[in-house]
């Protein structure tokens, strides 16, 4: 079981109390994300759980680039790959993304992307590691040519296998990005349902999802007028 050391706990309580500033007078078992009720947490992964959980976290972090022989990779313009803002054009279309690790491997040289990850599973596609990978390049050129990622699990401090992220290539990418503007300019949303909608705060008005308040949903007159 990881132990927090108090450097973890000072880092960690310094950023959660920034964020929570944000809620207000929220109670603590109002604000939770996911996570089922436990005998520790009945309330689930609320602010107590994340006061508890999260300086855990923290320590895995730092346990883990101790251990690491990954460089941290500096950008042309002389940012590090630190939670790396960056705004490229796919095909006209700005896309902004914040990337949060980029490493460099100093025995082959070769750039990782590397998101920091907090829940429970590991993403099964590696399209976001990708589309990070393009947005270095398209801002940076052949200096910033990422071809591996991987994403790092903050619940078990491990890093999943790194992919050869590659396949995805810049026009490919375009054409992804410019399907997906079109479909945004013209109302076209296809649900998605996947495991994941168990944890989205607005399930309760989703339609697909049958939420208890899914009358709301945008797309429920037009399912009342479709008969079986």
């Amino acid at each position: 079981m990881t132990e927090a050391s108090p450097q973890a706990k000072e880092l960690f309580l310094a950023e959660f109390y920034k964020a929570r500033s944000q809620f207000g007078e929220t109670p603590a078992q109002d604000i939770r994300a996911a996570g089922k009720p436990t005998k520790a947490h009945p309330n689930g992964e609320d602010e107590l759980w994340w006061l508890s959980e999260g300086p855990k976290m923290v320590q895995r972090w730092i346990d883990w680039r101790k251990s690491s022989p990954w460089e941290i990779w500096i950008a042309p313009d002389g940012r590090p790959g630190i939670e790396l803002e960056l705004t490229p054009e796919f095909g006209g279309i700005p896309v902004r993304m914040f990337i949060d690790r980029v490493f460099r491997i100093p025995s082959t040289g070769r750039l990782v992307i590397v998101d920091l990850k907090s829940g429970k599973r590991t993403p099964a596609s590696d399209i976001q590691l990708a589309f990070y990978a393009a947005g270095i390049r398209a801002t940076y050129g052949d200096y910033g040519h990422a071809e591996l990622g991987a994403y790092w699990m903050a619940r078990t401090g491990e890093l999943s296998p790194v992919a050869e992220i590659g396949r995805f290539t810049l026009p490919l990418l375009t054409h992804w990005v410019q399907q997906f503007a079109f479909a945004r300019e013209n109302h076209i949303f296809i649900p998605h349902l996947t495991e994941l909608c168990r944890a989205c705060g607005v399930r309760q008005y989703c339609l697909a999802y049958g939420g208890k308040k899914s009358e709301l949903d945008s797309d429920f007159e037009s399912s009342a007028a479709i008969p079986f």
